[in-house]
């Protein structure tokens, strides 16, 4: 039977590691699935992975690994670390799925600004002050840069953030 050992060498790196005798065709099937991006980085005594890609390519050592009767050996700080993904995964997916959000929320007497907000603005204001980071893709013209600088006087008038 095969064994890997799933590490953390750092807060955002995973590094995949064969444990014991483990046959040169395993390790290239290993191998070949974690290395099929240029991101990851790979020898004859380990692999390492962004933390993110090795979160949505796990399913592959369940599918492929386990379900072979080889074994895994995953390091506590790997779990916390996952989770920590997945958390943030699920918060982003709750955001962005909600159909409406109520802009009554946000106190936009802190965004002291020339020009007035839009109502459209200040929902995507209200969505990015919720995101733990965000994106506006709106049409030009929209006011992006507006809604950009009223995010960060917000995030400033609240003792966030001190300059951009």
């Amino acid at each position: 039977m095969a064994t890997l050992r799933i590490s953390m060498i750092s807060e955002s790196q995973v590094r995949i590691e064969p444990v014991g005798d483990l046959s040169d065709s395993d390790w290239d099937s290993v191998v070949d699935w974690w290395s099929l991006d240029s991101k990851s980085t790979s020898s004859m005594e380990h692999i390492d992975v962004g933390l993110p890609d090795f979160s949505q390519r796990k399913i592959w050592l369940r599918e492929n690994w386990t379900s072979l009767n080889n074994n895994l050996i995953i390091d506590d700080e790997v779990k916390v670390a996952l989770k920590g993904v997945d958390s943030l995964i699920t918060r982003f997916l709750e955001i962005s799925n909600s159909d409406e959000i109520d802009i009554k929320d946000i106190n936009f007497d802190l965004i002291r600004l020339a020009n007035p907000l839009r109502e459209f603005q200040k929902k995507n204001i209200a969505y990015l002050l919720r995101m733990p980071n965000g994106a506006n893709f709106s049409v030009p013209g929209a006011g992006k840069t507006l809604t950009t600088l009223s995010v960060w006087e917000y995030f400033r008038s609240i003792g966030e953030i001190e300059h951009l």
